[in-house]
């Protein structure tokens, strides 16, 4: 069983959301009725893995699945690390309101990966920066561009396949 809990709608979007359906996804969104704490708290026992995903996404969910999933493993799927972005911001444009939110993200995120049986993060850099920060940590790379340079490697439109893609639906 596969469980998929966002806390958007598929506005516009709707040929994503029946095809999760017709692939067996049971699916729980905003309107839905029942929110992720709830479906976390109902899944209990019966939840063998929790992908959560971004700091202030999935992330907001991990001491609910510890608390109540206590069978579930937890994997962390950064997306990118949302604090290293927002220093590399504060860096180029220096504010406190900016540099407090860096180190609230740094400190949340970090917690994520700390309580995480796996993280998966999109590159070497972020990997050796969590392994600096928690050296206990187990951490992945999955590249959003698997080998070579891209501008060289990348074929023709018409011949592409193997494509990820990083966004939201919109």
């Amino acid at each position: 069983q596969v469980y998929f809990a966002f806390e958007d709608e598929f506005e516009g979007d709707e040929i994503y959301r029946d095809n999760l359906r017709t692939m067996g996804v049971h699916l729980y969104e905003a309107n839905s009725g029942i929110d992720t704490t709830r479906l976390i708290e109902r899944l209990g026992e019966d939840l063998t893995l929790c992908i959560l995903t971004r700091v202030y996404g999935g992330g907001r969910h991990a001491e609910k699945v510890i608390v109540h999933c206590p069978a579930a493993r937890i994997v962390f799927n950064t997306i990118d690390l949302h604090f290293l972005r927002i220093e590399r911001q504060n860096a180029l444009a220096p504010d406190e309101e900016t540099a407090l939110l860096a180190r609230q993200t740094r400190d949340r995120e970090c917690s994520i990966v700390a309580l995480s049986d796996a993280t998966i993060v999109v590159s070497t850099t972020e990997k050796d920066i969590l392994a600096d920060i928690l050296p206990l940590s187990r951490v992945s790379v999955v590249p959003l561009i698997a080998g070579g340079d891209p501008v060289e490697t990348v074929p023709p439109f018409g011949e592409r396949c193997h494509v990820g893609f990083v966004g939201g639906f919109r």
